[in-house]
């Protein structure tokens, strides 16, 4: 009877030991295919090209004067060190005056900025991937159009600071659409009295947009 149940035993511990070296098998070539699949999914740099629609809040009379229409966005982000990036940006907004008496005697206006953003970009799930920055320098131009034929025109400075996120979908290992919001916050300066200066000096947007991202390099900077 002894014998058996060594016998039995044995069988016992040799398979276990075999399972276990089996399992150990497994979570190695796991983490092999996990190391491989993060360095395949760095990038060197990205390049965005988009639309979106700006939607204006109505706490400045511009927000209460305009009409927004479609605008884009170009720009690069370089990966400095993993998801890490910053990016150099610069965008296009159109909006048409619908209420002289409130803004001025403009027809049109353009808004152009180019800013500067860092932020981080992480692989959630195959093929998709988030991402989230923040924009802290940028230089803004107001342009108004005083009448149809843009011959008569004025000028405001502003800057800004803006919060974005996004998601994209990789369609192959380069190219990858992707759907973005932001909250921009302009601060023109225009000089006004005191007591309208808030109507005209911060101007608040919700911007919706979609677009597409080209994905080129295999490292980070760093």
């Amino acid at each position: 009877m002894s014998i058996r149940i060594a016998l039995v035993i044995g069988i016992v511990l040799i398979s276990t030991f075999e399972n276990l070296v089996a399992q150990n098998r497994v979570n190695a070539f796991d983490q092999t295919s996990d190391t491989l699949a993060v360095e395949t999914n760095q990038k060197s740099a990205v390049f965005t090209i988009g639309g979106f629609r700006p939607s204006t809040m109505e706490n400045s009379n511009f927000g209460r004067a305009t009409e927004e229409k479609l605008s884009f966005k170009l720009g690069v982000q370089i990966f400095a060190y993993k998801g890490l990036f910053l990016g150099v940006f610069h965008s296009s907004s159109y909006f048409d005056v619908t209420n002289q008496d409130v803004l001025g005697r403009y027809y049109k206006t353009t808004v152009s900025a180019f800013y500067l953003q860092v932020g981080y970009e992480l692989r959630v799930v195959d093929n998709f991937s988030i991402g989230a920055s923040i924009a802290p320098v940028s230089n803004v131009i107001y342009k108004n159009i005083i009448d149809s034929d843009r011959i008569k025109q004025q000028k405001d400075d502003a800057h800004f600071i803006q919060y974005e996120l996004y998601l994209a979908y990789n369609i192959t290992q380069t190219l990858a659409v992707y759907i973005d919001y932001s909250y921009r916050n302009d601060n023109t300066g225009i000089q006004t009295a005191p007591e309208i200066s808030e109507d005209f000096n911060n101007i608040k947007f919700h911007n919706f947009g979609l677009g597409l991202k080209i994905y080129v390099g295999k490292e980070s900077l760093f």
